[in-house]
């Protein structure tokens, strides 16, 4: 059987950020950490872009076939006299 132990978040916390910090003293990996940190940032814009041409493309799409519907109606309903 496991015995169970009590462990506090912030002593983890504290262990982690001692570690950070040891670590960071390393310039190789802050420049490691700002390289990725940045490509992250360059990828997640990227994605943002896509995503935003692909809805204004959905909703030029909508708004022609909104137009179209709207033709229709006026060319059917409402006659050319009116």
């Amino acid at each position: 059987m496991f015995e169970s132990q009590i462990i506090y978040l912030r002593d983890v916390e504290r262990l982690v950020l001692s570690g950070m910090v040891e670590e960071l003293k390393d310039p190789r990996l802050i420049e490691t950490y700002v390289r990725n940190y940045n490509s992250e940032r360059e990828r997640l814009a990227g994605n943002a872009s896509a995503e935003r041409l692909r809805l204004e493309a959905k909703r030029d799409r909508i708004e022609g076939e909104r137009q179209r519907s709207i033709d229709l109606v006026i060319k059917y309903v409402i006659s050319e006299e009116d």
